[in-house]
């Protein structure tokens, strides 16, 4: 039995037995004055409790497959924990996956073109029913365009796109510490990075020229001018116009620190 289950299943039979009580006059107390404290008592016990009682529960494997898609929007919406993202699937996955702590999964496809969301289920204490938490190892496919949307929470991330051919990344995460290897292979990558109070580590492969703008908030920059010079407003290759292989990098943060190289 999973634990959120167990745990809402005794709170509402408790507050039905303690209203049905309080009808019946065989209790007279104010059912709400009591309810709270239970709850809380009943909350920091499962957590106490449940490691010894709930044996770990094995991750969800999601296979997706890859089918005549060339062109794929990858939505993920995330929450705390950790997250790894990367090439590796075989060559008829679109997508594969690794995930603990429970995914909600959408899928649609036309023509050439699929739409694919992960989503983490939308409320859940945190759990004590596996060691890993929220922890998603997603693997794509480095054949088709890819459109990734990420969202992520209080989150260690891993991306790792250096053999995938994202035309565009959006990437939206709060209190969190971020690692990007940007695609190396795709002719022109377009990021826009989002960030309360986060830390980024972004790596730029060696072939790949790159345009770099930062805006709003308190960012602690560092970014290799070896490589990217600053020119006005922007830190930008000198062989960004004639590259094969460019990424315009728009940050928008607030408190921080931004690391590219």
């Amino acid at each position: 039995m999973r634990k959120n289950n167990l745990f809402w299943g005794v709170m509402i039979v408790l507050l039905g037995i303690m209203f049905l009580l309080n009808t019946m006059g065989v209790v007279s107390f104010n059912v709400w004055q009591y309810f709270w404290p239970i709850l809380l008592i009943l909350l920091g016990l499962s957590f106490l409790l449940g490691p010894i009682f709930f044996k770990r529960q094995p991750s969800e494997k999601v296979s997706i497959p890859l089918g005549e898609i060339q062109k794929a929007q990858i939505k993920l919406q995330h929450g705390a924990g950790e997250i790894r993202l990367s090439s590796g699937t075989s060559v008829d996955e679109l997508a594969a996956g690794d995930f603990f702590g429970g995914v909600e999964q959408d899928i649609r496809s036309s023509n050439q073109e699929a739409f694919v969301s992960f989503n983490a289920q939308p409320f859940s204490f945190p759990s004590w029913s596996h060691e890993y938490g929220l922890k998603w190892d997603i693997r794509l496919n480095s054949a088709p365009v890819l459109d990734l949307v990420i969202k992520t929470g209080a989150s260690e991330s891993h991306l790792d796109l250096t053999d995938l051919q994202v035309s565009n990344l959006e990437l939206s995460t709060g209190a969190s510490s971020t690692s990007i290897q940007m695609p190396a292979h795709t002719a022109f990558t377009k990021a826009k990075i989002e960030g309360g109070a986060a830390s980024f580590k972004i790596y730029v492969p060696e072939n790949v020229a790159a345009r770099i703008h930062f805006e709003g908030g308190l960012i602690d920059v560092k970014v290799d001018q070896n490589r990217f010079p600053r020119n006005g407003e922007y830190y930008i290759s000198p062989n960004y116009d004639e590259s094969d292989h460019k990424a315009d990098i728009y940050f928008n943060g607030g408190v921080g620190s931004v690391n590219i190289q």
